[in-house]
């Protein structure tokens, strides 16, 4: 994964690179980065094959190209089992599954939908939006949907307000969807 501050994806590739020595990621769709970078909780760093943040102990932050394609994400992701030897996080490590991918980017409604069946972005909104009860999350580019819809790990919720997923205690009440 890419060590410095560079945000890059490889041609064509749609997951999550790691960066910035492995303590923040991105996602990238069809090989463009998107505006959002998001950091791993303290005491974590971002594990590229697995797509989550991982003990420190599990993860390889070697620096590499920019131009290669990086491992494939794994379909289910667990969360880490190995503790570090240091130091016990305060916040639990984010999951991140990609479950699909859009085949066409989304028509915006022409008026505000409440719970609407498929993922939207509300008009120019970049960033993070939860989904399916904030169990899931995706992102919005400029009012579009773009890339995978991910899953938040077993006792964790999606908070849009750190933008990362969260411990259910620490999640505020999922409201409905708006667009």
């Amino acid at each position: 994964p890419p060590t410095s501050s560079e945000r890059c994806c490889p041609d064509n590739y749609s997951g999550i690179r790691a960066y910035d020595g492995c303590t923040k990621y991105f996602h990238c769709f069809e090989g463009v980065p998107d505006g959002v970078t998001q950091a791993c909780a303290p005491g974590t760093l971002f594990n590229e094959p697995r797509q989550y943040c991982d003990w420190p102990a599990n993860v390889n932050c070697a620096a590499d190209s920019c131009g290669s394609t990086p491992t494939a994400p794994v379909a289910s992701s667990p969360m880490p089992t190995k503790a570090p030897t240091t130091s016990v996080p305060t916040k639990s490590p984010t999951t991140l599954s990609p479950t699909k991918f859009p085949t066409s980017s989304p028509t915006l409604p022409t008026s505000p939908t409440s719970n609407p069946s498929d993922p939207c972005c509300q008009a120019g909104h970049t960033g993070l939006k939860a989904w399916n009860d904030c169990t899931q999350y995706y992102h919005c580019v400029s009012g579009v949907v773009t890339g995978p819809i991910y899953t938040c790990s077993a006792g964790t919720l999606f908070d849009e307000s750190v933008q990362v997923c969260n411990w259910v205690a620490n999640v505020p009440t999922c409201g409905p969807i708006v667009c």
